[in-house]
């Protein structure tokens, strides 16, 4: 599986923990939550945003189906003497525990299921892991942006490991296929998102129930906008 190998967090090594640290106090900050909060980061990937979760004293769990990268997880945050409980888990399964002050979802960690019905399941479940006025966060790319923009090919080296990307549109996804040499290996992997926009995100977020929806474009806080680099979406539980 392409996000339990070895080489996706070299493709991705630019996205760093500053750059979880900037969106976890930007973001996660207008939520407004009280020290001892729970949180669940679903799609918590090897765990850069658990972590200044966790050093702001919120209560911090995070769940993955990539077990490698959730074994990862939790070795480092014990190096770092971080209290973070770490799950193997899908997000088409009812999420354990609840119930949640907050839900995030960071990184497009979302959008690799066929059809729209999928995706609703999965936020479906994400609300009915909150508290009554907890809230869920969605960051997503901005399917405008992408679609304006996309790059169709890269050549480069990391290392001795040389990755050749490709990019391409086939409505309503975006794939992109990574071809690996990594000496004498070849290896080839792939991914594909669906190009969920913020009109789809006010629906999915509506039929689970959420409602005061905003968006914003990037990891500063910042309004989204059309061009904006990111889609992050919140949106809130009826409180009791």
């Amino acid at each position: 599986m392409w996000f339990d190998s070895p080489y996706y967090p070299m493709l991705y090594a630019h996205r760093t923990e500053d750059e979880a640290r900037q969106a976890v106090q930007n973001v996660v900050g207008l939520l407004h939550l009280k020290p001892g909060a729970r949180i669940l980061d679903v799609g918590c990937g090897r765990g850069r945003h658990l972590w200044p979760l966790a050093e702001l004293d919120y209560r911090v769990s995070g769940i993955d189906l990539a077990a490698h990268r959730v074994a990862e997880a939790r070795t480092d945050s014990a190096q770092k003497g971080l209290n973070v409980e770490l799950l193997v888990g899908s997000m088409l399964d009812p999420l354990p525990q609840p119930p949640y002050d907050a839900v995030v979802n960071w990184f497009t960690s979302f959008g690799f299921f066929d059809d729209l019905a999928t995706h609703q399941r999965a936020i479906a479940h994400m609300a009915q892991a909150l508290t009554p006025g907890g809230v869920l966060v969605m960051d997503f790319l901005n399917a405008l942006e992408v679609r304006a923009n996309l790059v169709p090919e890269d050549h480069f080296q990391i290392g001795a490991v040389e990755f050749h990307v490709r990019r391409w549109i086939e409505e309503p996804f975006v794939h992109k296929s990574i071809a690996i040499h990594d000496g004498a290996v070849r290896s080839a992997f792939s991914e594909r998102v669906m190009l969920l926009d913020r009109s789809d995100f006010e629906a999915l977020f509506a039929a689970a129930g959420l409602h005061s929806v905003q968006f914003l474009g990037d990891y500063d806080g910042s309004p989204w906008t059309p061009q904006s680099p990111r889609c992050i979406a919140l949106g809130r539980t009826f409180a009791a």
